[in-house]
């Protein structure tokens, strides 16, 4: 796992889209790519005013591609101020990670769950909210392997979420001590 960073999405990731695409093809049958060489320029537009809140209940959001050796392995968010939409805050929480199909159960998901942590330590953020959902069996370890403190398991409401949501909290400092130990 060298050469990992966090990039904000680009044009110049245009060219990474379809190899990103094709890993999820290979396991499920029904993915239907979010971003395409076809849509990636309106998605990077959008994705300017989400940095703003525009568009996104006043939550600014910061989208990220996880960047390995060249090669799209993920994706990433963080929220700076989902607290302003009580909803996105109970089910959605600051921060929002995927892993390629390929490359899940190696460390990538504790690896790149960390690095946005970091990232919102460095911000000013004493603690975050995360959240997955109760039967993603790797995401709950991800999240608890940074330090996560179980807080409460949500009922769905059929709109936000449609199974159950764990919601964490994260000390940020806690977290990268523990991290880097």
């Amino acid at each position: 796992m060298k050469n990992i960073f966090l990039k904000e999405d680009d044009i110049t990731d245009i060219d990474k889209l379809d190899d990103y695409n094709n890993d999820y093809l290979r396991y499920y049958d029904d993915y239907e790519p979010f971003a395409t060489p076809k849509n990636y320029n309106d998605i990077l537009k959008n994705n300017e005013l989400i940095k703003q809140g525009i568009g996104n209940n006043e939550i600014k959001e910061i989208y990220y591609w996880v960047i390995e050796n060249d090669k799209i392995i993920g994706h990433a968010s963080i929220r700076l101020n989902p607290e302003l939409n009580n909803e996105v805050f109970k089910y959605a929480g600051h921060i929002m990670y995927g892993v390629i199909p390929s490359k899940r159960k190696q460390g990538y998901g504790t690896l790149i769950c960390h690095m946005l942590i970091k990232m919102m330590y460095d911000m000013g953020y004493k603690e975050v909210i995360i959240t997955c959902n109760e039967d993603n069996i790797g995401s709950n370890m991800i999240i608890k392997n940074n330090g996560g403190k179980l807080l409460e398991i949500i009922k769905p409401d059929g709109v936000n979420a449609v199974k159950n949501t764990c919601r964490y909290k994260v000390d940020t400092s806690e977290s990268i001590n523990k991290f880097n130990k």
